[in-house]
């Protein structure tokens, strides 16, 4: 079955969310990209999808790792007779990003009734493409530390923040891409010094370069996020604070202002909505 009629955006990611193998997952997702590139395509191909398929509760995963709810997940010191500091942090940051995969298929296909442009879609296969390409470089650099993706158990918390969202994509695009990611760009400096305290410094150079790849999908989020409010006539940051404090609480700064700034994210978005840890 070839995919490659863009016409099938929504039978793609209905496919990727019913593959179990990730690296197929993100080597198909990074074809997709590749294929939709210099392709001249009217905003209303959506409109050409006779059935639209209903997209899964979950997308179908691997054996292992073992998923465990977030309270019941070990710590690295109950695993360290088994992993590396580093490889533990390499398969939680693995993990995360074959979330983020199936989250970015997950949203364009189940809000296709929001009938957003093409250059949203576009866009968000860019985002499936990045988060795939970072998958397959935690993976190789897993390999190179004498692991794999799935040697320890990873949460299953992620999804939870899909399901969350599954009835509105304004609330998808808030929790996933302004508060989740934004959390990543966050951590950034942090998760960096994490690996050179554990003298890893390839893997510290791979994570500081994947985390300033975050920072536009904060920026595609945010435009989107914006869109949909100025087309149903909502006020952006009110909506985007009663989101926060309806669906995630406060936020716990400290904040990368910079990074968040370069995203297009002012303070107003966010501080309304922090706490002090």
């Amino acid at each position: 079955h070839s995919y490659a009629n863009p016409r099938n955006i929504f039978e793609f990611a209905n496919h990727i969310l019913h593959l179990e193998n990730p690296s197929q997952k993100a080597s198909q997702s990074q074809n997709y990209y590749h294929e939709i590139q210099g392709k001249e395509l009217s905003d209303d191909f959506l409109l050409n999808c006779t059935s639209i398929p209903e997209p899964p509760p979950q997308p179908l995963r691997p054996q292992s790792p073992t998923l465990l709810q977030p309270n019941k997940m070990p710590g690295y010191k109950a695993l360290k007779e088994k992993v590396t500091k580093s490889v533990y942090l390499l398969h939680s940051i693995a993990h995360m990003e074959l979330n983020a995969i199936d989250l970015a298929w997950d949203t364009m296909l189940r809000f296709h009734y929001e009938r957003m442009p093409f250059e949203y879609y576009r866009e968000m296969i860019s985002i499936a493409a990045d988060e795939s390409r970072h998958f397959d470089m935690l993976c190789n650099r897993l390999r190179d530390s004498g692991a794999y993706y799935g040697i320890i158990p990873a949460h299953d918390g992620l999804w939870t923040c899909a399901l969350k969202t599954s009835d509105s994509l304004l609330a998808r695009l808030a929790v996933i891409q302004l508060v989740q990611e934004a959390r990543a760009l966050d951590s950034w400096k942090r998760l960096v010094s994490k690996f050179y305290g554990a003298d890893d410094r390839l893997s510290a150079q791979l994570i500081d370069s994947i985390c300033r790849e975050e920072i536009p999908h904060v920026r595609i989020g945010l435009k989107w996020f914006v869109y949909l409010c100025n087309r149903d006539g909502l006020d952006p940051i009110r909506t985007f604070h009663g989101i926060v404090h309806e669906r995630v609480g406060m936020m716990p700064a400290p904040f990368n202002k910079e990074a968040r700034m370069e995203a297009g994210m002012s303070e107003d978005w966010y501080m309304p909505c922090a706490y002090q840890k």
